[in-house]
């Protein structure tokens, strides 16, 4: 079954919902990032009005057509990226979280802009079949 989409947001709920996150956090300066992967594109203006500033994506595609609608977010890329969509996200966003694969690394290398931060994924436990790069590697 798929997830469905976050509707029905009001600018007053998600400032609560961001207070009440600050406050059990008990550091204002701990940066907040909305992931909007099921937040429909008409919704993000409520988050907007909310307060948000940082917003994550983990679909390359829906990345852009979203920061293209909405410059005023700082937009990151959440979520392993595949190489093929490094193209795609690199002038837009501010931060990868994560890059786990050499493809995917060499990519972003081509693609390299000043500013970029890109967060490496290491396979510590050297786990056959696990994502990231492999500790000697790194």
């Amino acid at each position: 079954m798929a997830p469905e989409l976050v509707t029905g947001l009001t600018a007053e709920r998600v400032a609560r919902n961001v207070a009440e996150v600050r406050a059990e956090i008990g550091d204002p300066g701990v940066e907040i990032l909305a992931a909007v992967k099921y937040v429909p594109l008409e919704e993000l203006g409520v988050l907007s009005e909310a307060g948000i500033r940082v917003v994550g994506e983990n679909r390359a595609q829906e990345l852009v057509r979203k920061a293209e609608a909405h410059p005023e977010f700082t937009w990151d890329f959440i979520g392993q990226l595949q190489s093929r969509k490094v193209k795609l996200i690199a002038p837009i966003v501010r931060r990868i979280h994560s890059v786990a694969s050499d493809s995917a690394i060499a990519q972003i290398e081509k693609h390299w802009r000043d500013g970029l931060e890109v967060f490496l994924q290491v396979n510590i436990a050297g786990e056959e079949g696990k994502a990231g790069v492999a500790v000697e590697d790194v």
